[in-house]
């Protein structure tokens, strides 16, 4: 015993020789996109089995989207009435047990304001009243206090399922909530936020980044530690946006506020969706091997210090194109060159 704690102690004398920039990265991830495809919990689970041989150690599960809400709700039973395949809360306990066996830490990912389409059409036929935008029926009205407190609630009841299952971080998305056009279409916003903060000069914009720091702070109030959201709809705006949020950089579109961290999203070479007619032409292994690091950015540079790490990225935009069997098959090879870069420093 006393030889083997004298090796470890020499082992660890030696970490002086590595440098700083070699330290693994915090966030090594995979996100899945399960609203708009069922993926059985038997099949989450070998991919999380993948994810670990891969150095791994987060599953983003992307719930809600535009076409359905996966998982059943307790205090809105109805929400989940036109999903063909949905996940009990005991089912997310139970996956969020058998990830953390796998030192993987599974990570709810509820996009709000936009990609609520279901969640609100479902809202709408329920109560008879909207609480989307009408300009957008994707997007929430975020300036309808009642359609606030509605989203909220569900951010409360999905984030204490997932503090059970183990979860200490959550994805509030953020991300496509209007094309630039529309924006000045948002009236309302730009009203409310002004009387809200008593500031003539804040814009729509402004509202939204008020919004994603309530949402931010609300999951700080239920016990997340970390908060992250989607870079596309960031620019300049008079209300900063809140420096603990990290930012998912997967377009090169969009700001990047100069004090927050960043992940490496980037749909260049991360992006496998089950689409025929959408692909990027980095999104093969060979590509990932050759030209594909954590602080690789295409055009963007970013200073490494502010990395914190990456997401390989599963997106059903058309569900039935793909069995998940072929979904496993396909993205394997990708995941095996992206979890051998994720672990790399190399500068591109």
């Amino acid at each position: 015993m006393r030889m083997v704690k004298l090796v470890l102690t020499w082992i660890l004398s030696l970490s002086f020789l590595w440098p700083a920039s070699v330290k693994p990265y915090e966030h090594n991830g995979l996100l899945l996109d399960c609203a708009r495809k069922y993926y059985s919990i038997e099949w989450i689970e070998q991919l999380i089995d993948h994810l670990a041989r891969n150095n791994g150690n987060e599953l983003i599960l992307h719930f809600s989207e535009n076409e359905g809400c996966r998982i059943e709700s307790e205090q809105y039973p109805w929400l989940t009435d036109r999903m063909n395949g949905v996940y009990s809360q005991e089912e997310i306990i139970r996956l969020g047990q058998y990830a953390r066996k796998r030192g993987i830490e599974l990570i709810p990912s509820f996009d709000a304001p936009g990609h609520l389409q279901y969640v609100l059409a479902q809202y709408k036929e329920q109560y008879g009243e909207s609480i989307a935008m009408d300009c957008s029926e994707k997007c929430l009205d975020i300036s309808n206090e009642k359609g606030v407190a509605f989203i909220r609630s569900l951010y409360e009841e999905y984030g204490k399922l997932f503090l059970k299952a183990g979860s200490t971080q959550f994805d509030l998305g953020g991300d496509e909530v209007f094309p630039d056009h529309v924006w000045k279409k948002a009236g309302s916003w730009q009203t409310m936020i002004e009387k809200k903060k008593h500031d003539d000069r804040l814009s729509a914009y402004d509202a939204f980044v008020d919004f994603i720091n309530e949402n931010n702070n609300f999951m700080k109030s239920l016990g997340y530690t970390s908060c992250r959201m989607f870079n596309d709809q960031l620019r300049k705006g008079h209300i900063p946006l809140d420096t603990d949020i990290d930012i998912a950089y997967w377009t090169i579109k969009g700001d990047l506020p100069a004090n927050n961290k960043v992940l490496n999203y980037l749909n260049f070479y991360l992006y496998y969706i089950l689409d025929p007619d959408l692909s990027y032409m980095g999104g093969d292994p060979g590509s990932i091997e050759r030209e594909w690091t954590p602080v690789f950015f295409l055009n963007k540079k970013i200073d490494e210090s502010r990395i914190s790490g990456s997401a390989y990225c599963i997106w059903s935009d058309i569900p039935d194109t793909q069995t998940e069997q072929e979904v496993m098959q396909g993205v394997l090879p990708n995941l095996e060159a992206w979890g051998h870069k994720c672990t790399t420093r190399n500068k591109n």
